[in-house]
């Protein structure tokens, strides 16, 4: 993922609908959102999250006060 973005700055992450992604995953993306940011580059997913993915993010206390920044990453809410 990070030699993708050192390539173009900018990269869309897309997950398959079987994906069953664990916090593990979360902590990744958001570490390299984070990479891209200082890069000037930028993450984004290509679609918002949803099942299995959403549970993870819900779980995990990722959506409980989350800043305008991260609901417009992760569940593409303006």
């Amino acid at each position: 993922m990070l030699d993708a973005m050192a390539e173009s700055g900018d990269f869309v992450l897309v997950l398959p609908d079987a994906a069953m992604p664990d916090v593990s995953f979360v902590q990744l993306v958001e570490a390299a959102r984070l990479k891209a940011e200082m890069a000037g580059g930028s993450l984004s997913l290509s679609k918002a999250a949803d099942g299995p993915l959403h549970a993870v993010l819900e779980r995990g206390g990722f959506l409980t006060d989350m800043r305008p920044q991260d609901a417009k990453f992760w569940l593409h809410q303006e």
